[in-house]
């Protein structure tokens, strides 16, 4: 399972849905509750960093490229 790296000084963000997410970290088939609870916790660590592409949701986690640019 993947992880994200949350420091203070995030250059690159990669915009994804909560679901994508929670897949991402481990969690094969996210319930509503599990996406609800995640979108409120992701947004309390990005900023509030959130937009709309396509009619789905999307949230800012930090790009793995942040290890590349330190």
């Amino acid at each position: 399972a993947a992880s994200f790296d949350w420091k203070p000084d995030v250059v690159m963000w990669e915009w994804l849905t909560v679901t994508e997410i929670l897949m991402r970290i481990g969690i094969k088939e996210p319930t509503k509750g599990q996406t609800i609870t995640g979108s409120a916790i992701i947004r309390k660590l990005n900023g509030n960093r959130r937009r709309k592409s396509n009619g789905a949701s999307l949230v800012a986690v930090p790009d793995m490229l942040n290890d590349f640019l330190e």
